[in-house]
């Protein structure tokens, strides 16, 4: 049996002013013209004996030996459900804040009816946000619940700034606290970020 010729520029039948790479068992991409002097191009890599070359992942990949690539949440979620998951998680920490300040006292939002409310519905949105990496429709349920946040936080906002009371024939109002404030721009922002992702999804 024949040996085929060693490794080497060979002429391209193809064509006639070029040479091409002949690898020692199949030709290569690899060509140069006719008569230049050029170093051989280098060598594939070759595993040593038993070695595993690693294999690229992707969706593709799926279905492949009978089971799927690994899945981490930070690889389904958006970039709008990843700032929707940190807007829930702020919501959450404004109902731990002053809610309502009157003179030198205050009230946090856990403390009162609508500041639970928004804690219960901001947990909720992060958990449905978070679920979605799942089942992705599952972040609309998550933007339903931010939603009532922001509304209870604006609702209890316009109350305050409209509760007034006399003391001492001065008119006293209470003032929104600093939680209040903080549940209400992280409720709309978590709100935007779902719309964002309904709309990213419609294209």
């Amino acid at each position: 049996m024949a040996q085929p010729p060693p490794p080497g520029w060979y002429p391209d039948y193809g064509d006639p002013q070029l040479e091409r790479w002949w690898g020692g068992t199949a030709w290569t991409a690899e060509t140069r013209p006719a008569g230049s002097v050029s170093p051989p191009p280098p060598p594939p890599h070759v595993g040593a004996p038993n070695e595993v070359l690693p294999q690229p992942v992707g969706p593709q990949d799926e279905g492949r030996h009978g089971q799927a690539a690994p899945r981490t949440l930070g690889s389904f979620l958006s970039r709008p459900l990843w700032v929707a998951l940190i807007a829930a998680a702020l919501t959450v920490f404004g109902t731990l804040l002053p809610w309502v300040s009157v003179l030198v006292f205050s009230v946090d939002g856990i403390q009162t009816g609508d500041g639970k409310v928004v804690l219960v519905g901001a947990l909720l949105a992060g958990a449905f946000v978070a679920a979605s990496s799942r089942r992705p429709r599952l972040y609309l349920v998550g933007g339903g619940f931010g939603l009532i946040c922001l509304a209870t936080s604006l609702y209890d906002l316009i109350r305050v700034f409209g509760d007034r009371s006399d003391f001492f024939d001065e008119s006293i109002g209470a003032s929104p606290g600093a939680g209040l404030w903080v549940a209400l721009l992280s409720s709309a922002v978590l709100v935007g970020a779902v719309v964002k992702q309904w709309q990213a999804g419609r294209v």
